[in-house]
């Protein structure tokens, strides 16, 4: 079984890296702030090795200039057990 507890450091490193998490597209430390327009969803692997570079020096694309995908996924609200 894998371990999880309250802390990350609890979790099993696979765990951790099939979660989605909120990572700040302008980190804190170059002046981000929590505001909706400057979040986006990344799993943990990407938030954590992006650190507190921004996406232009690593030269990645924006994430929210990314169109969405079209799909016909339901969130699972139709899941029945």
């Amino acid at each position: 079984m894998f371990g999880r507890g309250p802390k990350n450091a609890d979790y099993h490193g696979l765990i951790l890296s099939s979660q989605a998490s909120i990572d700040h597209v302008t980190p804190h430390s170059l002046g981000g702030t929590n505001e909706t327009s400057n979040l986006v969803t990344a799993c943990w692997p990407c938030q954590f090795a992006r650190g507190n570079d921004d996406y232009a020096r690593l030269g990645l694309n924006d994430p929210r200039t990314r169109k969405p995908l079209a799909t016909d996924w339901d969130g699972c609200c139709e899941f029945k057990p």
